[in-house]
């Protein structure tokens, strides 16, 4: 059996039109034509971040729900973090943290949307931490 095998367990074509679909039910611009060189950059990293980890079941979509499953986080870390969509609250969260703790910031920010508490994030293995960011970063873009 060879790797692709092993963690493929969505198609990519089908990835793909989740991802779509996802970001479809967000209102999120994601046609490249109207990006300039560096968000066309950034918004293919994410996606490529978020098409993977759906393809490798890390990631689940229903919706306008994104599930990160976290596979390698233990310990008190929940077996799965849900994304809901931002609301303006998302963005007042930062106020709650000092200036420059840029982790921090984002960290209550996601909170926030998921209705977790922002220490959740620091203790994930970075493994799970990646994909929460990806989803993030595209759901408040």
């Amino acid at each position: 059996m060879s790797t692709k095998e092993k963690v493929e367990k969505i198609s990519r074509e089908v990835a793909e039109a989740e991802f779509i679909k996802w970001c479809e039910a967000h209102d999120l611009d994601i046609d490249e034509k109207f990006m300039d060189t560096e968000e066309l950059e950034d918004f293919r990293k994410i996606k490529k971040n978020i098409v993977v980890g759906i393809t490798r079941g890390n990631i689940t979509i229903d919706g306008e729900k994104a599930t990160v499953v976290t596979k390698f986080s233990g310990g008190n870390s929940p077996d799965k973090i849900t994304f809901n969509s931002p609301t303006g609250a998302t963005f007042m969260a930062a106020d709650r943290v000092k200036a420059g703790q840029n982790v921090g910031s984002t960290y209550a920010k996601m909170a926030d949307v998921t209705g977790l508490n922002s220490k959740t994030f620091s203790q994930l293995d970075a493994r799970d931490l990646k994909y929460c960011l990806g989803v993030f970063a595209l759901l408040t873009s």
